[in-house]
């Protein structure tokens, strides 16, 4: 069975001092610290949160806390894409 996972590949967006991640994402609580929301990474892919599709691994990632749904400026706040993810095959 395939299994895919959410790879971050680096935090801050697309400025060149973005800081580099290059792991697994192990998990992630969008309402965690207020809504502030808290994941964790892992170098392991077998500790990787999995998921079925692809798809899937992406409405994870887009996850909105429910506790402070909006951002300051008023956009969705959504923790995790903070990241810049590519979606893998979990080997």
């Amino acid at each position: 069975m395939t299994r895919y996972g959410l790879f971050a590949l680096h935090m801050g967006g697309w400025t060149p001092r973005s800081e580099p991640v290059d792991a697994w994402v192990e998990s992630y609580d969008p309402n965690a610290r207020d809504g502030l929301g808290w994941m964790t990474f892992t170098k392991d892919p077998a500790k990787a949160v999995a998921f079925p599709s692809a798809s899937e691994a992406l409405r994870y990632w887009q996850q909105t806390s429910t506790l402070r749904p909006l951002r300051d400026d008023g956009r969705p706040n959504r923790p995790l894409t903070a990241f810049t993810i590519a979606v893998k095959q979990i080997p």
